[in-house]
């Protein structure tokens, strides 16, 4: 939530399906839920297409990224 400074109940509702299509894996500690990737292979996905640059993204300066490309990447260095 603090990622992506969304309330709790519309992060939650984006969550669901994810896990119940099992791309997340869900496990709860008390009074909260942790999510995981269920497959390494998508976070390699994901950073393999954050190097891919549309024909939009020419106009922006050299090295800029998608704000959810951004976001990805502090996800996927922070850790848990």
């Amino acid at each position: 939530m603090q990622a992506t400074h969304l309330p709790q109940t519309l992060v939650s509702f984006h969550l669901r399906p994810l896990r119940e299509g099992g791309i997340l894996l869900a496990k709860r500690k008390g009074a909260f839920i942790y999510y995981s990737v269920s497959d390494q292979r998508l976070i390699d996905l994901l950073s393999f297409l954050a190097g891919v640059r549309s024909s939009e993204d020419e106009s922006r300066q050299e090295g800029s990224f998608f704000p959810p490309i951004q976001f990805m990447q502090k996800w996927t260095d922070g850790g848990d």
